[in-house]
């Protein structure tokens, strides 16, 4: 019975060690190869991100937004070929404002979240699609003659959205 039992150990072992043959690194080599690359690249400079996403971009005027009365700072834009983004944080809470010249709605927004709330309000003269709770607005996105656009807004634990009002102020 030992003998079978070291037989079947053998045969294992033989097994194992044949699947790696032909293998030219570690798995973590491999599992590089096999990844796919973040499209998205990053910079502190407006100006490199309009060159590198060919998208013009004109953020909201000063380094700060406001949004569920929260002062939020620029943090950094992000890139890639088609969007441009402005991201601005603090804490938990996240607002992000992306322009494209391809893309628009839920696709640009990358928001596929279910919200008790949909609807359209004119904001400035534009038909704004906004989804949220209690009136208050997590995704919001529009068409421009220049381009499309998505802001989304995360606050974290206190989940309260953004006012008509501070999306109107973020367009100006």
């Amino acid at each position: 019975m030992k003998r079978i039992n070291m037989l079947g150990a053998c045969i294992i072992a033989s097994v194992s060690l044949l699947a790696g043959c032909g293998s030219s690194g570690t798995l973590k080599d491999e599992m590089k190869k096999s990844a796919i690359a973040n499209p998205w690249g990053e910079t502190q400079s407006l100006t490199v991100a309009i060159e590198s996403s060919e998208v013009d971009f004109i953020p909201p005027k000063g380094d700060k937004v406001t949004a569920a009365g929260i002062s939020l700072p620029l943090k950094t834009y992000r890139y890639m070929q088609g969007i441009i983004e402005a991201l601005y944080s603090k804490g938990d809470a996240e607002l992000r404002i992306r322009k494209s010249s391809e893309m628009e709605g839920q696709e640009l927004s990358g928001d596929y979240n279910a919200y008790p709330e949909e609807w359209n309000e004119n904001i400035g003269g534009i038909e704004v699609h906004l989804r949220g709770d209690k009136g208050k607005a997590f995704e919001a996105t529009y068409k421009e003659k220049n381009g499309n656009y998505a802001i989304l807004f995360r606050n974290g634990e206190k989940g309260e959205g953004m006012s008509v009002d501070e999306l109107e102020s973020l367009r100006k």
